[in-house]
């Protein structure tokens, strides 16, 4: 049940308004969160309806048995179909980034909240513009390329090569570990680097 409400809260973006009330205090952190929840609730949006248009018959049945497939979608459907399934995995894309990279970050968060301290991105002193906002639409973009274009997927693998839609998301979850990792370590030599130049500017000032 627990687990059934985190990701409701994730699938919502609704953390961004506790976020919003409870961390925020200037005026850019407020943007960014009411920025990111806007992004949230479309990215749902278009998870939801474009759901709905694929499951309403419009679609052009697939060869070989399949509800739907890469090699389906690009060789077999209308181009409205096309756009519209496109759409609705964008949104997919971006609601599994937030739920990992959100999800990874929320004990920090918790902190902020506790600590009534700025927030942070990455467990770094950055703040979420731009580090966090970049990071999210390069996975984002990753994880549609991935499913458009690099793994050969199907929702009842009948060919050599395909793998099943389980699969493909486990390497979608393993893009935004990745990602996420190496945020984190990027951004943290980058921090490290800048203080390290600043002491020994003040060093050499002094």
């Amino acid at each position: 049940m627990l687990l059934l409400l985190a990701f409701s809260t994730f699938l919502f973006g609704l953390h961004w308004l506790v976020l919003l009330l409870c961390v925020a205090r200037t005026r850019n952190e407020r943007i960014q969160c009411t920025v990111h929840f806007a992004v949230g609730l479309v990215a749902f949006l278009m998870l939801g309806g474009g759901g709905a248009y694929a499951r309403s018959g419009t679609s052009t049945a697939c060869s070989n048995n399949q509800s739907m497939s890469r090699e389906c979608l690009w060789e077999e459907q209308t181009p409205t179909y096309q756009g519209i399934y496109i759409l609705h995995f964008v949104g997919g894309a971006w609601i599994l980034a937030s739920v990992v990279v959100d999800g990874l970050h929320m004990p920090g968060w918790f902190y902020c909240i506790v600590r009534r301290t700025p927030m942070r991105s990455f467990y770094t002193s950055n703040s979420p513009w731009p580090a966090y906002t970049l990071v999210m639409i390069v996975l984002v973009t990753v994880v549609n390329f991935t499913w458009t274009g690099w793994v050969q997927w199907s929702t009842h693998p009948h060919l050599a090569g395909d793998v099943t839609i389980n699969v493909l998301l486990a390497i979608l979850l393993g893009e935004c570990l990745g990602a996420a990792v190496l945020a984190w370590l990027g951004l943290s030599i980058w921090v490290r680097a800048i203080r390290t130049t600043g002491t020994v500017a003040g060093s050499s000032a002094g």
